[in-house]
């Protein structure tokens, strides 16, 4: 049996015209879930993370905690929708969502579920780059490369989109909500699933055991 610990991304750089690097407090948050697998005695036999920075940078903030470094790899099926794109593709009045996201984050984030929901119901005002189909096969083809790992312990960093999906996947839910799943999954948190050949199994969902403490509240972050 083997046991897929799915991380979602540290906290990225929201405010910034990059968006794809961790914060000062990303890269703490990576530091502390390293230093907790770490204590926990949990050893990695291989990671697994999409192409973005984001990905690469959360993992290497993880496992430079551990007392070694399990081997790395890259799979770009784990990346984070184009949300630039499916915003453009959504028409002028949610572009201008985007392009005010740093003075209006909330207003930002209540467009981006409209966006998603239009996007799986094929409903976009032109096309997007990628459609979600085209989306949820990659993603899917990611989770079957993971599944050929006959690691013990696999550490999955990704985003909430790609997670989401995956554990919609698993519990055979509808696309609405996987949107739902997704805006609940919290910056370094961390999923487990048990799975052999025959089946997929949820063990947890988006807990945060590295950032249970009072002094840590201030770290629980969606962005």
């Amino acid at each position: 049996m083997t046991e897929i610990f799915l991380v979602r991304h540290a906290q990225a750089s929201f405010a910034d015209d990059n968006y794809d690097k961790l914060s000062e407090l990303g890269h703490q948050q990576s530091k502390w879930l390293g230093e907790y697998f770490c204590n926990m005695g949990i050893v990695f036999d291989e990671v697994f993370t999409g192409d973005q920075n984001r990905h690469q940078q959360t993992a290497r903030g993880i496992t430079n905690q551990l007392h070694e470094s399990p081997p790395a790899f890259v799979i770009p099926g784990l990346n984070e929708f184009d949300f630039h794109n499916l915003f453009c593709a959504a028409g002028h009045e949610y572009l201008q969502l985007m392009e005010n996201r740093r003075e209006a984050p909330r207003q930002f984030f209540m467009g981006l579920k409209q966006v998603l929901g239009l996007w799986i119901n094929d409903q976009l005002s032109e096309p997007a780059k990628e459609s979600w189909p085209e989306f949820y096969a990659r993603v899917n083809q990611a989770l079957s490369r993971i599944r050929t790992s006959k690691a013990d312990n696999i550490l999955v960093v990704s985003s909430g989109g790609p997670i989401s999906t995956m554990i919609g996947m698993l519990l055979h839910c509808h696309p609405v909500t996987m949107i739902e799943l997704n805006f609940q999954i919290i910056n370094a948190s961390v999923s487990r699933v048990f799975c052999n050949d025959a089946k997929l199994v949820l063990a947890s969902f988006n807990t945060l055991p590295h950032l249970d403490s009072p002094e840590r509240k201030h770290a629980i972050t969606y962005g």
